[in-house]
């Protein structure tokens, strides 16, 4: 592990996954009134993450989605408990799968590499479309990436009903209440991006009801 510099790509350490799990169950649990019963991790990587949830929705169904064949491989032998499906995501092709109760965007490359309000919105109309009735999707990105949905929010709060709930890094969130952890990253989100990360959370009930009265 030390030598293959998957560390630079996944989150691999236990206690940075645990905290990152527990943040996600407190946003679902905030908007959600059910636990999942099928979850969805988009650009998995190698599956830490994916087994994360797995251990935090132990009666759900957890589908990790990814591109690299090695990354895939690598998951498929170290978390028999999840289901790992290989292969580009488009917005034009349903996901395998779907609907799932939970989607779950992690650092995932369409809403971090760009800050195009067109593609972004292309996007997210892919997820809500791969949810169910009542479901929910939590796209995190750190405070501190340019270039990506931080940049478009504004627009997609109006037109689709997406909500930020920010929260502080896992070194530093580990340490407080989820609450805590909400209202100090609130206020240092513009003077220490770096040690916030935005979850922005879409229901798929909220952006259908949008799209009608559009």
């Amino acid at each position: 592990m030390a030598d293959s510099g998957l560390h630079l790509h996944n989150e691999c350490e236990t206690w940075r996954i645990d905290t990152i799990r527990r943040d996600y169950g407190r946003v679902v649990r905030m908007f959600r009134h059910e636990m999942p019963r099928s979850v969805a991790d988009l650009g998995c990587g190698a599956g830490f993450t994916t087994d994360g949830l797995r251990r935090l929705w132990r009666n759900a169904a957890i589908t990790g989605f990814e591109l690299s064949r090695d990354a895939v491989q690598f998951a498929r032998r170290s978390w028999p408990g999840c289901v790992f499906v290989e292969g580009a995501i488009t917005p034009s092709t349903p996901l395998t799968g779907a609907p799932f109760d939970t989607v779950i965007c992690q650092e995932f490359y369409p809403f971090t590499r760009t800050g195009s309000v067109e593609h972004h919105r292309e996007w997210l109309a892919f997820v809500c479309d791969n949810l169910s009735e009542d479901g929910i999707a939590i796209l995190m990105v750190s405070a501190a990436t340019n270039g990506s949905v931080n940049d478009t929010y504004k627009e997609l709060r109006a037109e689709s009903g997406v909500r930020r709930v920010s929260v502080l890094v896992p070194r530093l969130s580990r340490r407080v209440p989820f609450w805590v952890s909400r209202v100090v990253a609130t206020g240092l989100s513009r003077v220490r991006p770096l040690w916030v990360r935005h979850l922005y959370v879409l229901t798929r009930s909220e952006m259908v009801n949008r799209r009608s009265a559009a």
